[in-house]
């Protein structure tokens, strides 16, 4: 598949996960893209399995359908590890016996791809497509797993994971216990995986979202920051980057400390979302409280830290240089320095990094 036409049919499985479109219509689509003649997104936990989507003939949701799909799904991912798995030679549907006034299955489907999306949860949901013919083909096997992570999004966005951890694994588990915001996205910012603290601050809207899975900036700075996006996705070397949003007019706001991650040839971005207290009050708020700097003194932190020696800042304050040097002396007392670089250091500490 094309990438825009890849792009396209992700994009339709977050409007199923915005409620826009069924979750039938986004099964439909992702089984015409495999090439599949049935499908069916389920939900198995203790007390059997649910079928939230379906896709195709034959399918006649009940009792006797569940049942099936419990032990088939138990059979064909026992040991599986999470990874998708190939059934051939199975007639799926099961036949229906006609003498009970049940239909007899149309589809004749003999070729099962039993796809994962959350393989160690209370809930352990599963994609299932069917081809009746021909096994399904190298690219439409690997297009499956691709869409692993973008199927298991919608169902935690659609809040049917919402009882147990969001992904099962050694990774998931490591990102919901750190402290920080933590996310993983793909090229298109598309949100992948979001530890509890990341859900908070996106919940929050203070400056980031999240609109219909993917990552947003909110007002006049949401352009910036998809250009700034855009080029890092563009340069190669882009790893280990850091850029600022303007909150609020502030030059400075929430920072983003970004990585990348090469998962099977596809490149997930690593987020570490980290507030910063770089405005203007925040900065003498938390001098005034730290080191005990009258508003004056602050001020001229401020100007030290905009313009570095004390000759700038005498001329961007408009007060005289014995002022400033006076203040500074008073400034170095407090906070246990010896020098305007030093001072300048030690005030800039609230700038760096800060979950």
């Amino acid at each position: 598949m094309p990438p825009c036409d890849f792009t396209r049919l992700v994009d339709r499985l977050y409007a199923a996960a915005a409620g826009e479109t069924p979750l039938d219509a986004a099964l439909a689509a992702t089984s015409a893209a495999a090439g599949a003649t049935l499908g069916l997104l389920t939900l198995q936990h203790r007390g059997g399995v649910r079928v939230l989507a379906s896709s195709g003939p034959g399918i006649v949701p009940g009792p006797d359908l569940d049942a099936g799909l419990d032990a088939l799904l138990s059979d064909g991912l026992a040991g599986s590890r999470g990874t998708p798995v190939e059934l051939d030679e199975v007639a799926w549907p099961p036949p229906r016996d006609r003498a009970v006034g049940e239909t007899r299955a149309a589809s004749g489907c003999r070729h099962l791809l039993l796809v994962p999306l959350v393989a160690e949860s209370p809930h352990r949901a599963v994609l299932l497509l069917a081809r009746r013919i021909a096994p399904f083909t190298p690219a439409q096997r690997e297009q499956c797993a691709a869409l692993r992570v973008h199927w298991r999004r919608v169902l935690q966005l659609r809040g049917h994971l919402h009882d147990g951890p969001p992904i099962g694994g050694l990774l998931a588990r490591t990102l919901e216990a750190l402290p920080c915001p933590v996310l993983l996205l793909d090229d298109e910012r598309r949100v992948l995986q979001a530890n509890r603290a990341a859900h908070a601050r996106l919940q929050a809207g203070e400056a980031l979202t999240e609109l219909r899975g993917r990552l947003v900036a909110g007002g006049a700075e949401r352009e910036s920051f998809e250009a700034d996006w855009a080029a890092m996705c563009a340069d190669s070397a882009g790893t280990g980057r850091t850029f600022a949003l303007r909150r609020n007019g502030e030059s400075a706001g929430l920072l983003l400390d970004v990585a990348a991650l090469d998962d099977a040839g596809e490149r997930i971005w690593l987020l570490r979302l980290a507030e910063t207290t770089a405005s203007r009050p925040r900065l003498a708020a938390g001098w005034r409280l730290q080191f005990a700097l009258t508003a004056s003194e602050c001020r001229v932190g401020l100007a030290l830290l905009e313009h570095g020696d004390a000759v700038s800042v005498a001329a961007a304050l408009g007060v005289a240089g014995n002022t400033v040097r006076s203040h500074l002396k008073t400034m170095f007392a407090k906070t246990g320095t010896h020098s305007q670089a030093a001072l300048a250091l030690r005030l800039a500490q609230p700038l760096r990094l800060i979950d």
